[in-house]
């Protein structure tokens, strides 16, 4: 099949969707992360108009075609990381206090270690 990987850089080559290897560039990727996880979920119907013609309307989510849907596979350690983060705001909300001291304390944002299982190829956007 024929695949189109994209992916967002700086001028200087920084990939913004590569956790990185330390915690500040680890927030640096969630934050890009978070908002690309944002934008397909408001735009999929955009996305998934500009891959549409007659002929693949009628081959997605047929054989081994991938499904007409827009998704984002994240694996275990992105989806475990994303969870920790939610649990520890409680009702969803964080206070003034909070955001300083995330904002601040930025040794509190996990290392994330690449997902070692085999990504869900019928995802457009595999982490």
């Amino acid at each position: 099949g024929k695949h189109n990987n994209w992916s967002l850089s700086t001028d200087t080559g920084v990939n913004l969707l590569s956790p990185g290897k330390n915690p500040r560039t680890n927030m640096q990727f969630l934050t890009f992360l978070l908002n690309v996880m944002k934008a397909v979920q408001e735009h999929q119907d955009l996305l998934l108009a500009s891959i549409l013609t007659a002929s693949n309307t009628h081959r997605l989510g047929a054989n081994e075609a991938p499904p007409s849907i827009i998704s984002i596979f994240l694996g275990h350690e992105l989806s475990r990381v994303l969870n920790e983060l939610e649990e520890s705001v409680p009702d969803k909300k964080m206070t003034p206090d909070q955001k300083t001291s995330i904002k601040l304390d930025i040794g509190k944002i996990p290392e994330i270690l690449l997902d070692n299982t085999d990504r869900n190829r019928t995802s457009p956007f595999a982490f």
